[in-house]
């Protein structure tokens, strides 16, 4: 594992490590998690709707990496058996490289995401291997993949920063699909169970995706539920 990436992986450990340690979500967190979420007709959470912009790949994966993610999520969807969850749709799994509007920001020009997007493209990125290596679950109940990328993402998002000082500050340091949301504590046997889960990941879930295509999204409803396709560089 190359040095950016052992970097990384002690991020990760350091918010995962609060769930594993403490056994059990924290009902400050989960509450706050639920906020982004509505009832549907059927009693069950859906994602609200959110004028969020950002710059991401997935979205499609590959259909094997989409089977793959399916199929965790049903595991899991096994062992907690709660009635409120949510789970990403295969089409919408994403990698967030940086938001460029959060939902109370103001509104972004067309100028603004041409200069982000054509950025992006002048610096001539090659297909890259995204690694992953397993999941955690974090306090609030969030699911995600953890993500490795030889720094490519970073060195994006970094570059990005460092050019548009108009991009907001709160950004993620990970380079995570997020897959899922759980939305309400369980018992505290089934906490074992995805804790054992989550650790036999680490070696059981191994994959790795070729990223060819990077997309400038507007999305209109949390998880890309919603979302327009602005622009999309192809990588050499």
């Amino acid at each position: 594992m190359l040095p950016e990436d052992i970097k990384l992986k002690k991020l990760y450990k350091v918010v995962g490590d609060n769930y594993t340690n403490e056994g059990r979500f924290n009902e400050n967190l989960l509450a706050a998690s639920r906020k982004i979420f509505e009832k549907g007709s059927d009693n069950q959470y859906v994602p609200k709707k959110f004028n969020v912009e950002a710059v991401l790949s997935g979205l499609p994966f590959s259909l094997a990496l989409q089977d793959k993610i399916y199929d965790l999520q049903n595991r899991i969807n096994n062992l907690i058996d709660c009635n409120h969850r949510y789970w990403v749709k295969p089409e919408n799994l994403g990698i967030e490289y940086f938001v460029t509007k959060w939902p109370d920001d103001n509104a972004i020009s067309s100028n603004k995401r041409r200069e982000v997007i054509s950025f992006i493209d002048k610096m001539n990125l090659k297909e890259f291997d995204l690694s992953i290596r397993g999941y955690q679950v974090n306090p609030d109940g969030v699911i995600v993949l953890k993500g490795y990328d030889a720094g490519v993402i970073r060195k994006v998002r970094s570059k990005c920063m460092s050019n548009f000082e108009w991009l907001p500050k709160k950004q993620s340091q990970w380079v995570h699909i997020p897959i899922g949301r759980i939305l309400e504590n369980i018992s505290i046997e089934k906490h074992k169970l995805l804790i054992k889960d989550i650790i036999v990941s680490e070696s059981g879930f191994i994959f790795n995706e070729v990223v060819k295509k990077i997309h400038y999204i507007k999305e209109s409803r949390w998880y890309m539920e919603s979302k327009e396709y602005v622009s999309t560089v192809d990588l050499k």
